[in-house]
């Protein structure tokens, strides 16, 4: 079937196979020749989105909800630090001022999952002593799902907001429990003289036990499914090169690797997903722990 080309000549690539990318990664580090994929993917889509806004219908709601209220959900922002209600957190402001920034993100802020874990990882930072805040509801989005999906000019418009207001605060260590925030944070946001340290959680609470700022927590009981692999077109790799926290919890774990064939969409792609976009890529990795029986999934991307 003949499939309509970006530049309507036969060497080009047919718009679908640019959409159908993940932005995983996995072809770029599997490349024998070391070819770079990802990025040359997103260029293509910043050309159909800032050129000929030319993309799946379903990114119209996705990109509007983040140009307006700087999240892809469309919640207010007012919410965003709605989560932090009844606990101890302190906001940034002229008069609090605090070492590290704990860059909440949207998943962290507004997912009733991932919320669960922004309360395990204040109360962490409490019983560390550690000199934190959060940005509150001055907080924007990373813009990672922006850039990954071709948007580049509201991508842009975000970091420069977000960095000025992480300056305004002194701020020069953040730490994010998003594997998404991370990247864009450390990597991205750098074009954009952005010089801050990122810490992902992880390392952080592993620093916290070494350093015997946190007691040891109880094993898990639950039988864990424990996925470790790159994030982001290979820009983040993890595999053994480091000890994790979790060598301090005595849980199973089970590793997977880039030939396991079980491999994460790219936080655009889940989004996406949110707002209609039909992708198989998130359902295969839920399909492949279900079949395994795990109770649990314990996620690491980098």
């Amino acid at each position: 079937m003949t499939q309509k080309l970006i530049n309507g000549s036969d060497e080009s690539v047919s718009t679908e196979a640019i959409w159908d990318c993940t932005t995983c990664g996995a072809c770029m580090q599997v490349c024998p020749v070391f070819i770079e994929h990802a990025p040359k993917i997103v260029q293509m889509r910043q050309h159909l989105v800032m050129e000929k806004a030319e993309f799946p219908e379903e990114l119209i709601l996705l990109f509007e909800n983040s140009e307006q209220r700087s999240n892809p959900w469309g919640i207010a922002p007012t919410d965003r630090i709605k989560w932090a209600v009844d606990l101890e957190v302190p906001v940034l402001s002229d008069e609090v001022k605090a070492d590290y920034l704990f860059y909440v993100g949207c998943a962290g802020a507004f997912d009733s999952r991932a919320r669960k874990v922004t309360v395990a990882m204040t109360e962490i930072l409490n019983a560390s002593g550690l000199s934190w805040g959060v940005l509150g509801t001055d907080e924007l989005c990373c813009g990672d799902s922006l850039r990954r999906l071709g948007n580049e000019y509201v991508f842009e418009e975000m970091a420069k907001k977000n960095i000025e207001v992480i300056k305004k605060h002194g701020i020069k260590k953040i730490i994010t429990i998003c594997p998404h925030c991370y990247t864009t944070l450390k990597n991205d946001y750098q074009q954009f003289d952005a010089d801050f340290e990122v810490l992902h959680h992880t390392d952080l609470i592993n620093d916290l036990i070494k350093q015997g700022k946190i007691n040891r927590t109880q094993p898990l009981a639950v039988k864990p499914y424990f996925m470790i692999h790159v994030i982001l077109a290979g820009i983040m790799i993890f595999m053994n090169s480091r000890e994790m926290f979790l060598n301090h919890v005595p849980v199973e774990m089970r590793r997977l690797r880039w030939n396991a064939a079980v491999r994460t969409a790219s936080a655009a792609v889940q989004a996406a997903v949110a707002c209609g976009w039909k992708s198989l890529g998130i359902r295969r990795f839920i399909w492949s722990a279900q079949k395994k029986r795990f109770d649990c999934i314990l996620k690491r991307l980098r």
